[in-house]
């Protein structure tokens, strides 16, 4: 072994330089003799002299790195399995914690997306279910409650093999990646008459309407400027008379902020039509120059085919003998907008959706201190406030996915816009008409138009919330559930011209299939 502190020249024991003499003579005897080596470099430059041919293993890849971090969380997750009793929300936390420092060793800087995906897909397992929001508090709404335990976590946050597979050619389209769509499925939207035909008296169709009509119908939108839901009973001149359902029940009397009755509930025509053709101002299609959207769409045609719904949209929305089908097409198109909210919400989480809420006593403030040991955890103020007792709530899930779809970390909003996004530019030339606001923190309405023999019909509008545990509801249940919507006035902001979007949908699917 080389001695360096006796080569290190601030070192007193260091011997001192030799004479010009003394080099010349030991130069002579190292012909007949070998000499030890007089630096630390002189030993480094014989040993390489005398080293092996065989190159050294090169240093591991960071996909190496990270399917060796997955199997350490595996082997940890095993035996929390096997010596966690399942009550045991410390000892939960403490596997946690441990898994958390596996991760955090394996999060370099160059780190993929994909494989940021894969390894908080892998934490998220250790979680314990007791200490995700929704088993936190029972009146957390819907709309603020974790995609866990109802939906299965596995598969969070993994997007489709078919599509992770693009990640080399940054998404790129390949024949085939994009629905095809039978010119049936939207030809009646080019029907002049369709959308006045949906307002006409007596279907009981649902349609929006501005809370302004009747403030004190919906106690449970409690927003400036949420919606409501109105029925055409008759209509007279421009003038429909109407029945307005909302948390209490069907009325056809409006009513004032504090309740009192304000007469019958009427409204013009145009105001309904132009409540049923609000896009809103926050509402745009894809665009898929960028990468993100290029995901979410694959991502899309990917649960489209896994669902067998590809098929029926390229087969036209006919029935036997080629008669038309309109409940068929309305159905579909609602498959359709479920598979899209999918989309979305198995391939993305809200942070705050599984953060960890830690209850104000002992077990509860040591699991904090064990949490913000990792260096992974960052406190939030609660969404809603607890039943009488304090808590404490952490988020972990954005100091390892990236924001954007493609890194798996969306906020709520973000999520409502992913799922927007994808009905402006593919369902809403299919008679899917959403509604999404800057101001809508909880989702988007979508109204489903469709004709029948009579005409038209709409169906809806449903609430959709990606990051909710219920993807689906009227909205006179997401009222009371106690997700108000607030919903911008439609005037000056976008409208869906309906009979323009058939040809729109031909447009953007050529985009698709030409880059």
């Amino acid at each position: 072994m080389v001695d360096t502190m006796a080569n290190d020249p601030h070192n007193p024991a260091r011997p001192a330089a030799r004479s010009a003499s003394e080099l010349s003579s030991s130069s002579t005897a190292s012909t007949s003799a070998p000499q030890a080596p007089s630096s630390l470099a002189e030993a480094l430059a014989a040993a390489a002299a005398h080293a092996p041919t065989v190159p050294s293993r090169p240093a591991p890849t960071v996909a190496e790195r990270v399917a060796d971090t997955r199997k350490r969380l595996d082997d940890v997750l095993g035996t929390a399995r096997t010596s966690i009793p399942g009550w045991d929300n410390l000892a939960w936390v403490e596997a946690f914690a441990r898994a958390a420092g596996h991760v955090k060793d394996a999060l370099p800087s160059t780190i993929d997306p994909l494989e940021r995906r894969a390894l908080a897909a892998c934490l998220l397992r250790f979680v314990p279910p007791a200490l995700l929001p929704d088993a936190a508090s029972a009146s957390t709404p819907p709309s603020s409650r974790a995609p866990s335990p109802a939906r299965d976590l596995a598969g969070a946050l993994r997007l489709p093999a078919d599509v992770a597979a693009r990640v080399d050619d940054d998404f790129a389209f390949a024949d085939g990646d994009a629905p095809v769509v039978h010119p049936s499925w939207s030809a009646f939207l080019t029907h002049g008459d369709l959308v006045d035909a949906a307002l006409r008296p007596g279907r009981h169709e649902r349609l929006l309407a501005p809370r302004s009509l009747s403030p004190g119908a919906a106690p449970g939108a409690a927003k400036q400027g949420a919606a409501l839901l109105v029925s055409v009973d008759a209509v007279k001149g421009d003038v429909a008379s109407l029945t307005i359902h909302g948390p209490a029940g069907p009325t056809q009397r409006r009513q004032t902020s504090d309740g009192r009755d304000a007469g019958p509930a009427e409204l013009r025509l145009d105001v309904l039509k132009s409540w049923l053709l609000a896009a809103g101002g926050g509402a745009r299609g894809l665009d898929l120059r960028r990468a993100d959207d290029r995901a979410l769409l694959l991502t899309f045609g990917s649960t489209l085919r896994a669902r067998r719904l590809d098929g029926l949209l390229a087969r036209g929305a006919t029935g036997v003998g080629g008669a038309a089908d309109p409940e068929r097409r309305a159905d579909v198109v609602e498959a359709v907008v479920d598979a899209a909210a999918d989309a979305v919400a198995f391939a993305t989480l809200d942070p705050h959706a599984v953060r960890i809420c830690l209850p104000d006593n002992d077990w509860g403030r040591q699991a904090g201190r064990v949490l913000d040991a990792t260096g992974l955890v960052t406190d939030v103020t609660p969404r809603t406030p607890s039943a009488g007792r304090a808590r404490r709530e952490l988020v972990w899930l954005d100091a390892i996915a990236d924001g954007g779809f493609l890194g798996g970390a969306l906020s709520q909003v973000q999520q409502a816009r992913a799922f927007a996004r994808l009905t402006v530019s593919l369902l809403a030339p299919l008679g899917a008409l959403p509604c999404v606001s800057a101001r809508d923190g909880n989702g988007v309405l979508v109204t489903i138009l469709f004709e029948d023999e009579s005409g038209g019909r709409a169906r809806g509008p449903f609430w959709v919330d990606p990051s909710s545990v219920e993807v689906r509801l009227n909205l006179s249940q997401a009222w009371a559930a106690g997700a108000g919507l607030a919903l911008a006035e439609p005037k000056g902001g976008f409208a869906h011209e309906v009979a323009a979007l058939p040809a729109w949908l031909g447009a953007f699917l050529d985009t698709i299939q030409a880059g």
